[in-house]
């Protein structure tokens, strides 16, 4: 994978999604950022590493455009 520094994953408390973020906390030096309502995933999925930060929300509410895309500018997006 590229360089990134900074990587969103939409669902990442999920199933998949957390196996996701596991990977690229071993294989890259990235921040990892992830949004998740936490409707269908587990809080206890987020790895406890200074390297990623949780938005508990909706992908679907406009704010996070704003949150994520504007003020993150994420490298790479996982969806």
């Amino acid at each position: 994978m590229g360089y990134a520094s900074k990587i969103l994953v939409t669902g990442g408390a999920g199933f998949i999604g957390h196996h996701l973020v596991s990977f690229l906390l071993k294989s890259t030096d990235a921040t990892i950022f992830i949004v998740d309502n936490i409707d269908g995933g587990k809080k206890e999925y987020i790895p406890d590493s200074p390297r990623v930060i949780l938005f508990i929300e909706s992908i679907l509410d406009e704010s996070v455009i704003d949150i994520i895309f504007k003020k993150v500018r994420p490298d790479v997006v996982y969806h």
